[in-house]
């Protein structure tokens, strides 16, 4: 059974229209499909009813469909939008963290923003947190309770109050043959079992296109697991068709900061941004913001450094990593970021002394050396640092510290001016994270070049900065191309550690990069999901016999 909802009968009436239904109490039935229509009752009530209509029939696929305000400027009036995640807010509040849901193919893909009480006319920043907002989506969402649902929605206006008046009162027209065409695909796939399964996987709904997948998954033979591989390369990120670009300017995209109360910016930090908010504490934003729409400002409580996992420091010693700054300006899609946050947009904590205070108290606790201490692990060190003065400070710090201590700074940046005013230590590491160029373009979008990154090493390398050189995650397929990197290596005067590493995920990581098509093949191994093992051994021996000196990352082989 196909269930369609709506909130009002005039948004569906083409539909209703169009088949013969037949009425059931408060739903409308016409063969395998049910709609029900909410008639102004509230999302808390059409959510409600959708689970209860969901319990009481055997419902394959939910379908909530209306209108929706753009507040992003973007789409056109009667254009449909297939929402990717929908989020709940209140005034300008959000309020929990965001769904994700699955979305059809052949419209375009959207972030919902449900609001609450009266609506929030201010477009500029509803379009921090999203592209379209509604009333119902995110409680239908949420009353799924893991059921598949889709929302789809029709641009009726800009979210501005006289148009929304105007539609409520003289309705709004809109092409009903399409949500025609999604019923009834979606009522074709009802009762076929693998053509279902297609459908519900990836969006599909041409039946020509599902028909000829269905017969050479038949051909095939292929099992359940060979299916999911094949539904996420259908589904795979629209980053890598993207044209590879770099951020050159660190505030370029960025709308606006949020900064939590208590933290003081100076006026060049202010300079080129639309807006700033005030905010009492930075995780609920932090969580909510549309990815790459604003910058977040916050202090740092609770934990400041992280313990290094075994076999992550060249000698063996004891690492911890610096908290200090959350995500970067890049957008690599590897990212184990990507999975660990809910969203990807920098934060960047300023509470200074308390790192220190922290660092010092390692100080007299960890009496092992080497020491070393990592910018970088949950960031990018050098991108970020145009953006606040806590990093420079606290390498500053580190080259006063005069014991078998090491502060090592973790990029694939060129921004390495700071550096350059500064007189190089025996003590402070700057490690770059190089790749081939395909894979840069392909898996590392908005990052400088690999020329760019080894232009910045030789300049480093030259003033007398001791370099490491990091080689994770290490693209099999590309063997090749490490060609020239390991060349360069091999020509650099104040090498200080080469470091050979593999894909690693913990499982909810992995899982949300596989829906997004990325890494389909690893294997589960050592707790992780990893590089298969043949193509790791055959990549160390292709490293194995061009590098002198080499340490693996974190148990890999």
């Amino acid at each position: 059974m196909i269930l369609l909802l709506s909130e009002y009968e005039g948004e569906i009436y083409g539909l209703l229209e169009a088949f013969s239904f037949h009425k059931y109490g408060d739903l409308y039935k016409y063969r395998n499909l049910l709609v029900y229509v909410n008639r102004g009752a509230g999302s808390l009530n059409l959510a409600f009813r959708a689970r209860q209509i969901l319990d009481q029939n055997s419902v394959s696929v939910a379908l909530l469909f209306g209108l929706a305000g753009d507040v992003t400027h973007r789409f056109e009036k009667g254009q449909f939008v297939s929402l990717k995640q929908v989020k709940l807010m209140n005034a300008k509040r959000p309020l929990f963290n965001p769904i994700d849901l699955r979305t059809l193919q052949g419209f375009t893909e959207a972030v919902g923003v449900t609001l609450l009480d009266e609506f929030d006319f201010d477009s500029d920043y509803l379009s921090l947190f999203g592209d379209i907002v509604d009333r119902e989506s995110y409680l239908f969402a949420r009353a799924l309770c893991g059921d598949f649902g889709v929302v789809l929605r029709c641009i009726s206006d800009g979210n501005e109050q006289e148009a929304i008046v105007r539609i409520k009162k003289e309705g709004f027209n809109y092409e009903h043959g399409k949500l025609l065409g999604v019923a009834e695909s979606l009522m074709r796939a009802d009762g076929d079992e693998l053509y279902l399964e297609i459908v519900r996987y990836t969006g599909l709904l041409e039946e020509k296109t599902v028909l000829a997948l269905k017969r050479f998954i038949q051909k095939n033979r292929l099992s359940f697991t060979m299916r999911q591989s094949l539904y996420r390369k259908i589904r795979k990120n629209t980053i890598l068709q993207r044209k590879h670009a770099h951020f050159d300017d660190d505030k370029r995209g960025f709308q606006a900061i949020f900064v939590e109360k208590g933290v003081s910016l100076s006026d060049n930090v202010r300079k080129g941004f639309k807006a700033i908010y005030r905010v009492d504490e930075y995780l609920r934003y932090f969580h909510n913001l549309k990815d790459r729409s604003a910058l977040l400002y916050a202090v740092k409580r609770g934990e400041l450094l992280r313990k290094t996992p075994e076999g992550y420091t060249p000698e063996g010693g004891s690492g911890y990593s610096l908290l200090n700054a959350y995500n970067c300006l890049y957008d690599c899609s590897y990212c184990f970021l990507k999975g660990y946050f809910r969203s990807f947009n920098p934060v960047l904590f300023v509470n200074y002394e308390d790192f220190v205070s922290a660092i010092e108290r390692i100080l007299s606790s960890d009496k092992r050396r080497p020491l070393y201490f990592y910018a970088g692990t949950f960031s990018d060190s050098l991108a970020l640092v145009g953006l606040d003065e806590t990093l420079k400070r606290l390498v500053r710090y580190f080259l006063e510290i005069e014991d078998d201590v090491y502060l090592e700074l973790r990029t694939k940046s060129d921004r390495i001016s700071f550096l350059l005013d500064m007189k190089p230590s025996e003590r402070l590491i700057v490690a770059f994270t190089l790749a081939p160029q395909k894979a840069v373009e392909r898996y590392e979008r908005l990052t400088p070049s690999l020329d760019r990154r080894l232009r910045a090493i030789k300049t480093l390398d030259d003033a007398g900065y001791r370099i490491g050189v990091r080689l994770d995650p290490i693209f099999t397929e590309m063997l090749d191309g490490y060609e020239p990197i390991v060349e360069f290596i091999e020509s650099l005067k104040h090498l200080h550690s080469v470091e050979l590493g593999f894909c690693r995920f913990e499982k909810k990581v992995y899982e949300k990069l596989q829906r997004k098509g990325f890494f389909a093949n690893l294997e589960f191994r050592n707790g992780m999901y990893r590089t298969p093992s043949s193509d790791v051994k055959r990549a160390m021996n292709f490293f194995s016999k061009r590098l002198k000196n080499f340490y693996l990352s974190m148990e890999q082989v």
